[in-house]
């Protein structure tokens, strides 16, 4: 969270200034950065609430997930034979709708959050690069909206492993992912998906094969 928080800071900048005018108009224009990440991350709510007990059950058993991480490399492959030139630049109130559902979809275990949001933004035509600064401000939402539930949902005190311990954790997670968030939007500014199709199929027949 600190990751994506820090790489698109000026996003992060614009959204609050948007939500103090907000507060000032008592008005959300229909085009804001606030408008698109609030309608978007309300179907993975949803999602979360109705489909608990299929994601946290069924859908968590080793098949499944072989499947899943197959079916995720068939979505990549498809978008980027089907989706033709994207030119998008932004990210419309409707596209913001689509592209949360797409979030919600990932709540099913081995698909992709990032990867799913991005493809459904390919898919209605919004450049890659365009479309991954969405899904990770979407994704910054998200891992926010996590982070209070759980602590909401402590019937105990929280219980950590050593200081030491959990901040080397910490640094070391949060250094990697700023590495890889400044890496990937590079490289989907110039690559395809496809490497990530190829992955995604191999793990899943592993899967299947070994499991």
């Amino acid at each position: 969270l600190l990751a994506i928080l820090i790489y698109f800071r000026k996003d992060w900048w614009k959204l609050l200034k948007e939500m103090g005018q907000i507060l000032k108009t008592r008005r959300i224009a229909p085009d804001s950065l606030f408008a698109k990440l609030a309608l978007g991350t309300v179907p993975a709510i949803f999602g979360g609430i109705f489909f608990a007990h299929l994601i946290e059950g069924p859908l968590r058993k080793m098949t499944a997930i072989a499947i899943s991480f197959i079916v995720m490399a068939a979505i990549y492959l498809v978008v980027e034979w089907k989706k033709g030139k994207s030119l998008g630049e932004t990210v419309s109130l409707r596209q913001a709708v689509l592209i949360g559902a797409a979030q919600a979809v990932a709540l099913i275990p081995a698909i992709s959050r990032s990867g799913m949001t991005i493809v459904m933004g390919m898919f209605l035509g919004i450049k890659r690069e365009v479309a991954a600064r969405f899904s990770f401000m979407l994704g910054g939402i998200a891992i926010l909206a996590a982070i209070v539930y759980m602590f909401l949902s402590l019937k105990s005190g929280l219980i950590l492993p050593n200081l030491q311990f959990t901040l080397i954790g910490f640094f070391t997670s949060f250094l990697v992912s700023l590495l890889v968030i400044s890496w990937f939007i590079k490289f989907l500014s110039r690559h395809t998906l496809r490497p990530f199709a190829l992955y995604s199929l191999l793990v899943g027949t592993l899967l299947l094969i070994f499991f």
